[in-house]
């Protein structure tokens, strides 16, 4: 067990140590003030946004308190009060998600533009494209510098910001669920560990399969491109007896692993389904008894749901699979 947990630990120390060798020269680049610029504006725009959802929360607290109330007190002000407030929220929180989409998007095609440009540049120098050629541990490098690059500068930047504003809204809706009912932040956190951990334990082939996926694509794809570059040899020489065997082969590989991959997220579907469905029943089994014992409002049902949901989907969304 204690050699199974170094060799994992030196394995994330590695995978880290990549990461941050690909990922640092662009935040300390001569564009470094401009991207820091926009990271901390982004961060400001999900502050802003987890401000909005919080008061929106309360604002259905209060709603549906007040249509509880309605047959008792035949009051009607505060509902239509907490619907024109709601309504203001919503006009300032439009441009807020829109711009903090649009930024993110930005900031990773600036980041794309100024990696590319950097792995072309020393892929062109020193002759490194045609000692690539002959490594046989480095595939694909057409794909590598096309398609990995901009998966690995949104991926990053999508998780980077993630992390950051999943910490805001943790804390901001745990503290939601705590005014409401001590038992129902437990009942969040053993319900997320429990799905976590299954999950997890379900899904973890899923990440070496579409590892494998990727790199199987990416042969069939430069078979092909090979048989365009060379059609003028294959035509002459009549190899495409040859040719439609070594590329037959490579679809044949990216097909039967990508029917492995399906089985594997059937698999993980059969649990995630009733264990996100089962998500919307939970805090009502918590919340209303203490409802029906009058010690709490009709409201905080509601914002108990809203509340839960919001932590529940940082957990899905920071799992590993």
């Amino acid at each position: 067990m204690n050699a199974t947990t170094n060799r994992l630990n030196r394995f994330d120390r590695q995978l880290w140590g990549k990461f941050w060798a690909i990922a640092k020269p662009y935040w300390f680049s001569e564009q470094k003030w401009k991207a820091r610029g926009l990271l901390v504006l982004l961060l400001l725009l999900a502050l802003a946004v987890n401000v909005i959802n919080v008061s929106i929360s309360f604002i259905f607290r209060g709603i549906d308190t007040s249509l509880a109330n309605f047959p008792q007190t035949g009051e009607t002000s505060t509902f239509w009060r907490l619907i024109f407030v709601y309504a203001g929220l919503l006009v300032i929180g439009t441009p807020i998600v829109v711009m903090f989409a649009y930024l993110r998007d930005k900031l990773g095609l600036y980041w794309r533009e100024w990696l590319t440009n950097r792995f072309l540049d020393n892929y062109l120098q020193n002759r490194a494209y045609y000692q690539i050629e002959t490594n046989e541990k480095l595939d694909n490098p057409d794909q590598r510098i096309s398609e990995d690059i901009r998966a690995f500068t949104q991926t990053s930047l999508s998780f980077l910001l993630l992390l950051l504003t999943s910490v805001v809204t943790l804390i901001s809706f745990t503290g939601v669920l705590l005014s409401i009912s001590v038992s129902l932040s437990f009942a969040l956190i053993a319900y997320a560990i429990v799905g976590t951990i299954i999950t997890a334990w379900i899904g973890q082939r899923l990440i070496s399969i579409n590892f494998d996926q990727l790199k199987k694509e990416a042969d069939f794809r430069y078979g092909l491109i090979h048989i365009r570059d060379n059609a003028e040899s294959i035509a002459f020489y009549q190899g495409e007896e040859q040719e439609a065997a070594q590329i037959g082969q490579r679809f044949l590989a990216a097909i039967r692993n990508f029917d492995l991959l399906i089985d594997w997220q059937r698999n993980l579907g059969f649990f995630t389904t009733s264990y996100n469905y089962f998500v919307y029943a939970l805090p009502y089994l918590v919340v209303v008894p203490i409802y029906f014992a009058g010690n709490t409002e009709f409201g905080a049902i509601t914002q108990a749901a809203i509340a839960f949901r919001q932590i529940l989907g940082i957990v899905r969304y920071c799992r590993p699979v």
